[in-house]
């Protein structure tokens, strides 16, 4: 089977795993009183794109609130608060965790949807240790997402949540992280997947990545919205790529997957100076990019590039 077919099963696989699986104490049951009328179904899960400088990210997440253009917010309590590692949800089956499963949501128009943390059950693992992680008070507003959308009856509303830590962490000292967080909402069955390769040659035989540093660690692909785009590195403002996914050495071949990305156009670059990006700012000088490629992403598609050696800036 060639690599494009492989890709390509892997993607139906996803498909077929978001219509089967259900996840145990997040049916949204236990809520306030629902009036009555028509339903649609809400399904909410959540992803994330690995990052290799901490071990993992917990955050607990004990419902939502939906806010209707008309009428009081709905707010779902789940039966029990889920636990996510935002580190290790990109290895599930899926790609992503479930929260809701065929919520029945009224029907009319929303406006956006707000999770809810238990900010006691928070913390990073680095380094064999569990270190303190807190989100500050003007970050909070982070967690809530516009999602303008009418729900009429028999509405299927699959929806994907993006907690985006590379865009997300910062660390204050040795022992205490923040979340600022950075999250992007998604109609799932309007998104595709951008897989690919990056050449060895660029990753070990570029002095750029090949240093001092070891040029496993850092890898990584940046995703910025439309062709043609200018890269940059993350610095919490309107340039900053929408998505990024994390570039490892598997059976002999760096491979990168970004997931969930609406249909439209993008720039793809490659960078393996990753874990110099400091969020808060400018590192541009600092970092290595790879030349730009330009792709087009369908729904329900998979998208394939290579990076090149011959291709670097």
């Amino acid at each position: 089977m060639d690599k494009s077919s492989w890709w390509q099963l892997l993607y139906l696989g996803i498909l077929a795993t978001v219509s089967l699986i259900g996840v145990a104490g997040c049916d949204g049951t236990g809520v306030d009183e629902r009036f009555g009328g028509d339903d649609g179904n809400l399904s909410l899960w959540i992803t994330d794109a690995p990052v290799q400088d901490v071990d993992s990210v917990i955050v607990t997440i004990t419902g939502v609130v939906i806010e209707p253009v008309e009428g009081d917010p709905i707010e779902i309590t789940f039966d029990t608060p889920e636990e996510v590692d935002l580190i290790d949800v990109i290895d599930d089956p899926d790609r992503r965790e479930e929260l809701l499963d065929d919520y029945p949501l009224p029907v009319g128009s929303y406006t956006s949807l707000r999770l809810v943390l238990d900010e006691t059950r928070l913390y990073v693992d680095t380094n064999g240790r569990q270190e303190v992680l807190t989100i500050p008070e003007e970050e909070k507003a982070g967690l809530e997402l516009e999602f303008n959308v009418d729900v009429e009856d028999d509405t299927e509303l699959d929806l994907t949540i993006d907690f985006d830590v590379r865009k997300s962490l910062r660390r204050i000292d040795a022992t205490t992280f923040e979340l600022h967080p950075s999250l992007r909402i998604v109609r799932t069955e309007r998104t595709g997947t951008l897989v690919g390769v990056v050449d060895e040659d660029l990753i070990v035989n570029n002095p750029r990545c090949n240093d001092r540093f070891d040029f496993r660690e850092g890898n990584a692909v940046y995703v910025f919205s439309g062709a043609g785009t200018n890269p940059q590195d993350i610095q919490g403002n309107a340039g900053d790529p929408l998505a990024t996914g994390i570039v490892e050495l598997d059976s002999g071949v760096w491979e990168f997957v970004v997931g969930f990305l609406p249909q439209g156009n993008y720039t793809a670059v490659f960078t393996c100076d990753a874990e110099l990006d400091d969020p808060e700012i400018d590192d541009d000088l600092d970092m290595f990019f790879s030349t730009r490629i330009d792709v087009e992403i369908d729904p329900e598609q998979v998208t394939e590039i290579e990076f090149e050696q011959a291709a670097a800036l």
